[in-house]
């Protein structure tokens, strides 16, 4: 299974969307993993659009690139 990461500055915004389409059309076949490199809080207008696309982010926390649970990863996405 492909293992993929998606990087942004705080991991609330873009990388998080970027999170939740990549999850959307790859369903089981990847996992799918967002950091940040300063984490913040999740913006609301990323959540709002995404559940205008019928996708639900709304659990999604940032996470610090310091913490991932993987360290290695098939692709990394830099959105920062």
């Amino acid at each position: 299974m492909k293992k993929v990461l998606v990087i942004g500055n705080g991991n609330d915004c873009r990388s998080l969307m970027m999170e939740g389409w990549l999850r959307y059309y790859t369903g089981s076949e990847a996992l799918i993993y967002s950091a940040g490199y300063s984490p913040s809080e999740v913006n609301p207008l990323a959540v709002r659009v995404m559940m205008d696309a019928m996708i639900d982010i709304t659990g999604s926390e940032p996470n610090s690139v310091m913490d991932l649970p993987e360290k290695q990863f098939d692709y990394i996405i830099n959105m920062a």
